[in-house]
């Protein structure tokens, strides 16, 4: 009996897809999607066996679960940006400041060189090659090293999430501490010169600045704040909202976390001076008005309010006039939260939540511990600023 004559593999098929040679003399590979539907590599190669080597690798990950389809990485970098800030990011919620910082960033550092590559193109070499000449330009004009910081860190981690996203199979930004702030811790603001500062403010501003430091207030808190936040029978404090520019409209705090604060008795008792020499408002009203300057070195309240640059350049003033020009505002924070610090007793989460540096689900879950506490915080700040306020 004969045997049977075996069967010719036709030319150019794969176990894998196909391979073919196109007009220009280079081999292309295809080969079917996740979805069963045909496609062609995402490159052209020089010989057949460079495009079978393709096709055994793509199958070998498939099999492995490790493949990308490159078809989804074609996307423009400046476009993935775009879409990774309006989307909220890593953690799919940016505070509006932070949005507009990397709008910005990414329009001056990013889009003019790489902002057009194809996200599944950019390599690491590209990456460092775009970081050392960024440097260069930066150092070159004498300013813009942090901006440089800046954009990195937003490129890595935009192209975190493309990786987590399977369109690239890994983050080509390697550069160790590129993205990483290297800034002067800053000075240590005690609460005596903090006294000097606010004794050369303006009357009507010496309150707001005192919650400040009562209550480890950021700028855009303070200015948030509603008459119906503060309850001086119980000498506490709600802060559940921000305002990140004058004009704005107020948003949730930077952590999206309210807290409770007690004050010390000194701030209240400030605090209480301040409604009274105000007009009456409603619990929705604005707790700091804006004011303008009047006849005999008084003030008329604006019934607006008050403003984030007005506060700002009251304190360098008066800060200057102090003979204190290195503090910022924001240290006025600071001061007070390492005061309550160095309170004997006092925990970590304790001054994490008095400052806001944790999450509503954190706060929530030990703020029945912390009752006691907090009063004790209140009584240690209040004693530190006697003779101060």
């Amino acid at each position: 009996m004969t045997a049977p004559t075996p069967r010719k593999r036709r030319a150019g098929r794969a176990s894998f897809g196909s391979v073919r040679r196109l007009a220009s003399g280079r081999w292309q590979a295809r080969y079917p999607d996740e979805a069963g539907q045909p496609m062609n590599a995402p490159t052209t190669f020089e010989t057949r066996g460079e495009a079978e080597t393709h096709l055994a690798d793509v199958r070998a990950q498939r099999a492995r679960g490790a493949w990308i389809d490159p078809r989804g990485a074609r996307i423009p970098l400046h476009e993935w940006i775009g879409q990774w800030i309006e989307n909220g990011g890593s953690r799919g919620s940016l505070a509006p400041r932070t949005a507009k910082m990397y709008r910005d960033v990414a329009r001056l550092r990013i889009d003019p060189s790489i902002g057009a590559v194809e996200v599944g193109k950019i390599t690491p070499a590209a990456v460092r090659r775009w970081h050392t000449e960024a440097l260069k330009a930066a150092g070159k004009a004498g300013k813009g090293e942090a901006q440089v910081r800046q954009a990195y860190a937003l490129l890595k981690a935009s192209l975190r999430t493309a990786e987590a996203d399977g369109l690239i199979a890994k983050n080509p930004c390697q550069i160790v501490g590129a993205g990483t702030a290297r800034s002067d811790e800053r000075p240590l603001m005690s609460v005596e010169v903090f006294g000097e500062i606010v004794a050369h403010l303006p009357e009507h501003l010496r309150a707001p600045v005192v919650t400040m430091i009562g209550a480890h207030l950021r700028l855009g808190e303070l200015v948030a704040l509603r008459r119906g936040d503060l309850d001086l029978d119980a000498g506490t404090l709600r802060i559940e909202r921000q305002i990140v520019a004058d004009g704005a409209e107020p948003s949730p705090t930077k952590t999206r976390a309210w807290r409770s604060v007690d004050l010390p008795a000194s701030v209240v008792s400030v605090l209480r001076e301040h409604l009274a020499s105000g007009p009456t408002a409603l619990p929705g009203a604005p707790l700091f008005w804006g004011a303008r300057p009047a006849a005999g070195g008084t003030y008329t309240w604006t019934g607006e309010p008050l403003r984030r640059a007005a506060v700002q350049r009251a304190w360098a003033k008066a800060r200057d006039l102090a003979g204190h020009p290195e503090y910022h505002l924001h240290d006025a924070r600071h001061t007070g939260l390492t005061v309550v610090a160095g309170i004997p007793g006092m925990a970590t989460k304790d001054i994490m939540r008095r400052g806001g540096h944790t999450t509503m689900r954190a706060a929530l879950g030990y703020q029945h511990a912390v009752q006691t506490s907090g009063k004790v915080a209140a009584a240690g700040l209040d004693a530190a600023l006697a003779g101060v306020l």
